[in-house]
């Protein structure tokens, strides 16, 4: 005979390790035998991870425009990313908050105003997610080890293009003509191809040589084309290739009656 319906409470549940666990609530069910069927509870393991933010980068900056100051954020991802709701801070507190319409396309470039609260001098620019996690921070001024100071009418930007080895310094450069919401060009060997045009963007090669016409400037090309030889026989001349070269050998052919 049925005696009792005993429901156990649900709700989250942690252990002393501090990991999450959900309790479901399952009926136990007693008989008049003095038997009991069924659980007492389940704990039911949660993925506590979070979602990591899109990695955004600060690209570029210009802290010296008497027009005011601005930034510009990228998006290397292969997806469109909205910032409703990100922030912007420099070293004092935020002077930004990003809205809806602030959407950066799929390996794309955003224009932000800096509300003239950049320091010509130096400064930190922080890039905050929704969440308040920090996606980006670039400093600037004040130590070697930072990004360099754009002056008047320059800015200081990535190069490459979202290039991020976690040292301001290296990863930054003075662009004398800026390129707010679009790409750098960058020249990273001064041969004046810009890199995304340069056959060999780390080895100077203004010619831009590239004999076997692989897409691969010579001086880069690790595979430099093989010289062909080949001998070919024709009625009274001989070609005897070498080298590369083509020798024409005169035969002399006998006439009969």
């Amino acid at each position: 005979m049925l005696l009792a319906d005993r429901l156990l409470p649900e709700g989250e549940r942690r252990d002393m390790s501090g990991r999450k666990s959900v309790v479901k609530r399952l009926a136990v069910v007693s008989l008049g035998f003095g038997l009991t069927l069924g659980l007492a509870s389940a704990l039911v393991p949660v993925s506590t991870a979070m979602a990591q933010p899109p990695p955004i980068k600060i690209n570029e900056f210009s802290s010296y425009e008497s027009s005011g100051d601005w930034l510009e954020l990228y998006n290397p991802s292969a997806e469109e990313v909205n910032l409703n709701g990100w922030t912007l801070s420099d070293s004092n507190s935020t002077f930004k908050t990003l809205s809806a319409t602030d959407v950066i396309p799929a390996g794309g470039w955003l224009q932000v105003s800096a509300n003239n609260r950049l320091n010509r001098e130096g400064d930190s620019i922080i890039l905050k997610d929704s969440n308040g996690g920090e996606v980006d921070r670039v400093v600037y001024g004040g130590s070697t080890g930072n990004a360099p100071v754009p002056g008047q009418g320059k800015s200081c930007g990535r190069c490459p293009n979202g290039s991020d080895t976690d040292a301001d310094s290296a990863d930054f450069r003075i662009f004398d003509i800026p390129s707010p919401g679009a790409m750098n060009i960058c020249d990273t060997d001064g041969d004046g191809v810009p890199d995304h045009l340069d056959n060999c963007p780390g080895v100077y090669n203004p010619d831009q040589a590239d004999v076997d016409g692989d897409g691969i400037g010579d001086v880069c090309d690790q595979t430099p084309p093989v010289p062909v030889t080949a001998t070919v026989a024709l009625m009274g001349v001989g070609l005897v290739g070498f080298g590369g070269f083509v020798a024409l050998r005169r035969r002399k052919i006998a006439r009969t009656r």
